[in-house]
């Protein structure tokens, strides 16, 4: 008798910030240091998740001066590929990055998603803890 794995309720897509939070909280996902955030956007999500986090948002590609332009296009994609009764949280990307960052903010709000933030660590760029972070998701999920 062939026994098939329970489809995951938890999963981590992204970047490498969303490669530690999934290690951090010990959840199955799709990421890869590096990925853009156009690539991202192709993702496949598995379907009936209770939750999806999101880090993709400091990998521009191609890099070139005003890429964030491309960035909402993206989280519009990933968030129709979550489906209507999944919670997202998008992890915000480090402040050195604001435009982007209120790209993410304002559209989480739209669609009534968590964010959540961190602490750089020494490269500006990367969390100083991704056990913070996923600390931050998990609380981000116990408020209403």
């Amino acid at each position: 008798m062939t026994t098939h794995p329970l489809p995951p309720k938890h999963y981590v897509i992204g970047d490498s910030i969303a490669h530690g939070t999934a290690e951090a909280l010990k959840w199955p996902g799709d990421y890869q240091d590096g990925r853009s955030y156009a690539i991202i956007a192709h993702t496949v999500i598995p379907h009936n998740l209770d939750v999806l986090v999101v880090s993709t948002l400091t990998n521009p590609q191609p890099k070139s001066h005003h890429d964030w332009l491309a960035l909402e296009p993206s989280l519009v994609k990933i968030r129709e590929g979550a489906g209507p009764k999944t919670k997202v949280v998008w992890i915000l990307p480090s402040p050195k990055f604001r435009k982007e960052r209120q790209v993410v903010i304002d559209f989480a709000h739209s669609h009534q998603d968590k964010i959540v933030s961190f602490v750089p660590g020494m490269d500006g760029i990367h969390p100083e803890s991704y056990h913070h972070v996923a600390t931050a998701v998990l609380a981000s999920l116990s408020t209403a």
